[in-house]
């Protein structure tokens, strides 16, 4: 049986709050449309559905306007076959074992990711940002080992993060250093 699964190279997870903050929903990942979005305030990683599985349309469908948790879309990969999506969850098999990962149903919003993302880019001499959060950006992208192109907006805004090889994007915010 063929793999029907989100791709094992696509770490959204990574892009998530992985500490209890404030914020409960950057725990999870959020499908709009045809996009997965996963952020922690930091980075924001936005992957066209098309890119990161093998759903069909129909099961794509299905998955608009849900939160996941990571840790749940996390074990999901692992799965080799997902079976079903409805509107509780994602249930998934593996040989003989069957397990079901339910959406967020807490009523919680997802932030405007979409006015975050800047249109226009600006020249900068000096910007800084934390390296380990570009990786965790492309790892959760799955674009690691492309390459990444990165377009600056103004030092205290977001640096957009794009891959020379999809549609797939990010967010990177800089860091004030003392």
């Amino acid at each position: 049986m063929e793999r029907y699964n989100f791709l094992k190279n696509v770490k959204l997870w990574k892009a998530c709050e992985d500490e209890d903050t404030f914020r409960p929903v950057l725990h999870d990942i959020f499908f709009d449309g045809d996009n997965a979005v996963a952020s922690n305030g930091h980075i924001m990683a936005i992957a066209p559905l098309i890119e990161i599985c093998n759903l069909q349309p129909l099961d794509i469908g299905k998955l608009n306007g849900k939160l996941l948790n990571s840790m749940s879309y996390k074990k999901i990969v692992s799965y080799d076959f997902i079976s079903e999506i409805d509107d509780d969850g994602i249930t998934c098999t593996k040989d003989f074992e069957t397990a079901k990962f339910l959406f967020d149903k807490s009523g919680s919003k997802y932030p405007n990711y979409k006015d975050l993302i800047p249109d226009k880019s600006l020249e900068l001499d000096r910007i800084s940002f934390k390296p380990i959060s570009l990786m965790n950006l492309c790892e959760a992208l799955g674009g690691k080992d492309n390459a990444v192109i990165l377009d600056f907006y103004g030092a205290s805004k977001g640096i957009k993060v794009t891959f020379s090889d999809s549609n797939k994007h990010g967010l990177l915010m800089p860091c004030y250093i003392y």
